[in-house]
């Protein structure tokens, strides 16, 4: 059977030939394969107006040994374009309507650093020949001969040279003379069963695969036609049922609604004419979720497939749920995954093979949901540690043996009770998140130290939070009543103190850390203990000595770098300590060591700042008292900056009523305070200091990091938590 003329169409911006299948041979198991040439146009300045940039992935699936290896791999002249705003790559430089403060950070790292590992950046010399159709780049060839395709490509799971020829089994099919809504703008040719053959190394193996080619622009398949544009994603799935029948599943999506715009689905039957009809009732519905721990993105891996028409049901079972490839690019990854399908079809039994395409999953549309993604897991860490409620086993998990008998009813009334209710406030959990990805950053995988990590900076915090409340008379903590108020102060003093030291245990009892590391861990975690208690005590000094005449005194004598020493002992120190635990559990070097340390301290005291900003928040999101700072007599770096930059009428009116007791728990005399601090021009400016001061940090820290999904994380973290967004 000819294949039709699969050539570049060089005048579409994108367009991309995607081949699938398996091989086996003697002496080779059967491995399921997947390898997508990507060529883009870009539009330049200069006599060459135009030139032609590629980029390759490709996976192998062994079902046998329950393994997964992918290669993502772009040429220099795609990083060099992403960095010229003028060109729109398939990897998307713009915005849209993805969260505006990490798509800046994501697209700002990524042309500063380049792409996160494992994708490769390859200069090899590209051979691209339109007609006849030829390509070769580094281990990779295409082809097309009158008859078939040559494809060449090195095994990422198994680094066996690979080199097959495909012949299609039937006529190509033209998918766009099929009506599909969201082709307007694309062109898709699609070869479902091709018989292959050829080598690994010098090893025969024959098989089959699938060819689809696709070309055209952006508009309906990335993103909407609408003015403003939204980012679409796709769930694809090519499926080959051993009556012969083949069948495409498509829905495409809005995937920040999670909203379908469009079903299309066909089938087609091997006979004398081989031709798609359209399936007007086909549904898929996700049976089964995967989480990446490399991206943090869920993907729907299992599915349940239901087609009336053909009176047909099957489920799709991926080979490995870990099929996830990384994509330079917004969308970060996708889920690319073989798999089989087995179920009914006409009362008997049916089975078959399957690929599926999960695209835009990875996008970023929001930050709260982005750390929402996290939170449920840190809870899950610190519950298998700390419980609800509490019994005679777990009591003796912290104990040990009683002399004689444990009340497990108490302890679930004055510990459990009062912690988990203000833990399941929800906070956003970015402590540990912090910890977790620092050390997945040093190349480390985070989960045997996970439940270490997740209770020590989540549990410390949440008891600081407490006893914090108690010493500063707080009358909200998370939206509610704080601990002490509910439950009273002897309760809440105990709580507090008793997270200060379980954590200690988690260090004792895992398996995973050395000696050595257990000295220098118990070491941090006792600094950060005393650091926090020094800087509450120079807070506390200030708040009880507070008068117009000792801030005179003190704003004589650096009271501005003295705030942001006790914000580096009393909120820095934590963070501070999480990457120094990240760099002991890694055994970094005495640089990296020193950078880490440097640059989360930066972020602790940034992010103290950034606190002080939103308690002028009007916004009903802000889940503190507005202006509590100001009615608890708190000496701020934003509060103390507003006295300075205020007018002298101005500065002499907040400062009255900071230091009177009576005047600041006025409620008038409250939004006068607030007004003149936002009066003053201080939000924004320390705001952009706190950025300041985390940048430069960051820039001395990227020089001896590499370049990771995870590190790029942590700046998505960092950046939206200095940004925020309460309105003030």
């Amino acid at each position: 059977m000819k294949p039709a003329n699969e050539s570049p169409h060089l005048k579409t911006p994108l367009e991309w030939w995607f081949f699938h299948g398996f091989y086996r041979g003697s002496l080779i198991d059967r491995q399921y394969f997947m390898v997508s040439l990507f060529r883009q146009r870009m539009e330049k300045d200069g006599p060459d107006r135009e030139k032609h940039v590629f980029y390759i992935i490709m996976a192998t699936t062994d079902p046998k040994n329950h393994s997964f290896q992918s290669l993502s791999q772009i040429h220099k002249d795609v990083l060099d374009a992403y960095k010229d705003s003028k060109n729109s790559l398939f990897l998307q430089n713009e915005q849209g309507n993805l969260d505006p403060i990490l798509f800046k950070t994501y697209v700002n790292e990524l042309k500063t650093y380049g792409p996160p590992a494992p994708i490769e950046v390859k200069s090899e010399t590209v051979h691209f020949q339109p007609k006849p159709f030829f390509f070769q780049w580094d281990d990779f060839s295409l082809e097309q001969k009158q008859q078939s395709f040559i494809l060449t490509f090195k095994d990422p799971l198994n680094k066996k040279r690979i080199t097959i020829e495909c012949i299609p089994l039937d006529e190509v099919v033209h998918v766009n003379d099929y009506g599909t809504p969201h082709l307007e703008t694309t062109y898709y040719n699609s070869y479902p069963r091709m018989k292959l053959s050829g080598s690994a190394d010098s090893d025969p193996i024959q098989g089959y695969s699938w060819l689809d080619h696709q070309w055209g622009d952006f508009k309906n398949w990335f993103f909407s036609s609408s003015h403003k544009k939204r980012y679409m994603g796709w769930d694809w799935m090519g499926i080959n049922l051993n009556d012969d029948t083949d069948i495409i599943l498509t829905t495409h999506r809005d995937m920040e609604k999670n909203k379908i715009i469009d079903r299309v689905s066909f089938y087609g039957k091997k006979g004398s004419v081989y031709k798609l009809k359209l399936l007007d009732s086909a549904e898929m519905k996700p049976t089964e979720y995967w989480k990446s721990p490399r991206t943090n993105i869920i993907y729907p891996v299992g599915w349940k497939i239901d087609i009336p028409e053909l009176d047909t049901e099957f489920e799709f079972i991926p080979f490995v749920k870990e099929q996830e490839i990384p994509i330079f690019g917004n969308f970060r990854a996708i889920w690319e995954g073989a798999g089989k399908v087995r179920g009914i079809k006409k009362g008997k039994k049916i089975s078959g093979l399957a690929r599926l395409e999960l695209h835009g999953y990875g996008y970023l549309f929001d930050f709260k949901k982005y750390l929402q993604n996290f939170s449920d897991d840190v809870d899950k860490e610190i519950e298998s540690f700390f419980p609800k409620k509490f019994d005679n086993r777990n009591i003796e998990q912290f104990t040990g043996k009683p002399q004689k008998e444990n009340t497990p009813e108490a302890l679930t009334s004055v510990l459990s009770e009062p912690v988990w209710d203000i833990i399941s406030r929800k906070g956003k959990r970015w402590r540990p998140l912090f910890g977790l990805l620092a050390l997945e950053s040093l190349g480390v995988n985070p989960e045997p130290y996970k439940r270490f990590i997740c209770c020590t900076m989540e549990l410390n915090h949440t008891g600081a939070l407490i006893i914090d409340d108690i010493e500063d008379d707080s009358l909200i903590r998370r939206g509610k009543e704080c601990v002490h108020i509910k439950y009273g102060e002897d309760i809440a003093i105990n709580a507090g103190c008793t997270l200060y030291f379980l954590p200690y245990l988690l260090i004792e009892k895992n398996k995973y850390l050395k000696e050595s590391q257990k000295r220098k861990l118990y070491e941090v975690v006792n600094n950060v203990m005393i650091r926090a208690h020094f800087g509450q005590s120079m807070d506390i000094f200030w708040s009880k000595n507070l008068s117009i005449k000792n801030y005179k005194i003190w704003s004589q004598n650096s009271l501005e770098d003295k705030i942001l020493q006790m914000y580096a002992y009393k909120t820095g120190a934590a963070v501070e300590g999480g990457g120094e635990a990240a760099c002991i559990i890694a055994e970094t070097d005495e640089n990296i060591y020193k950078s880490f340390k440097s640059m989360a301290l930066a972020f602790g005291v940034a992010f103290q700042i950034i606190d002080d900003i939103h308690n002028f928040s009007n916004s009903s999101e802000w889940t503190k008292k507005t202006g509590e700072d100001i009615s608890s007599g708190k000496l701020t770096y934003v509060i103390h900056k507003a006295i300075q930059k205020s007018n002298e009428k101005d500065a002499q009116t907040l400062l009255s009523i900071l230091c009177s007791k009576k005047k600041r728990n006025n409620p008038d005399n409250l939004k006068t305070a607030a007004r003149i601090v936002r009066k003053a021009g201080v939000l924004s400016s320390c705001k952009e200091e706190a950025i300041n001061m985390i940048e430069s940090e960051w820039k001395n820290f990227s020089e001896y990091l590499p370049m990771t999904e995870a590190k790029i994380q942590i700046k998505l973290m960092i950046t939206g938590l200095l940004n925020f967004d309460y309105e003030t």
